[in-house]
């Protein structure tokens, strides 16, 4: 299944845990806050993604599937976080 990671960038607040979480996902400007809108979540970096995604404390990221819903947990033979 393909993943989205859709980001609020307006309302990041610049606390940078999901960089913390995935740095080779979650890219940074210059002054620390999320670089990018959103991506198309790589195969094999589903967890990674989505552990970057919850990990923001303002809750501007959301991993979506194809349809646009939201994801909370990841089917266990994918969730490697």
């Amino acid at each position: 299944m393909k993943y989205r990671i859709q980001i609020d960038k307006k309302a990041c607040a610049g606390h940078a845990r999901c960089a913390a979480r995935a740095p080779h996902l979650f890219e940074l400007d210059s002054n620390g806050y999320i670089a990018t809108e959103g991506f198309e979540v790589p195969a094999g970096e589903e967890a990674s993604a989505l552990a970057g995604a919850r990990s923001c404390p303002e809750r501007v990221i959301a991993m979506l599937d194809a349809e646009g819903n939201r994801i909370i947990k990841l089917p266990a033979a994918m969730d490697q976080d």
